[in-house]
């Protein structure tokens, strides 16, 4: 999996697995952020898979889904109310991770 980091503590990426939370956990992550809705593709892992999966690793999840090519000022509120809880770093995701790094940004401005 490729992660890239926008931002220090900060890094986005595509569909992840619940194996990959693993990882993510031995690599010190403390977050995930799903921004990609349910059921966008066939076969693509669902949010509470990957929920239960952090869960029994220790790692906070939340699901904020974006639906291209939209993101709402409720997505953007959403964004900001949890990097401001949450414990760093955090990964945030989507299919490809651009959305992901879109909503960041805008929810940083």
């Amino acid at each position: 999996m490729n992660l890239t980091e926008i931002d220090d503590g900060v890094f986005t990426c595509g569909q992840i697995t619940e194996d990959f939370v693993d990882e993510l956990a031995k690599a010190g992550f403390k977050t995930i952020i799903c921004n990609r809705p349910d059921n966008e593709e066939e076969n693509q892992p669902v949010f509470s898979t990957i929920e239960k999966a952090a869960k029994a690793h220790g790692l906070d999840s939340y699901y904020i889904p974006v639906t291209p090519p939209h993101i709402t000022s409720h997505n953007v509120d959403e964004m900001k109310r949890v990097l401001n809880k949450c414990e760093y770093p955090v990964l945030a995701y989507c299919k490809s991770g651009h959305r992901a790094e879109t909503l960041y940004h805008l929810a940083k401005n």
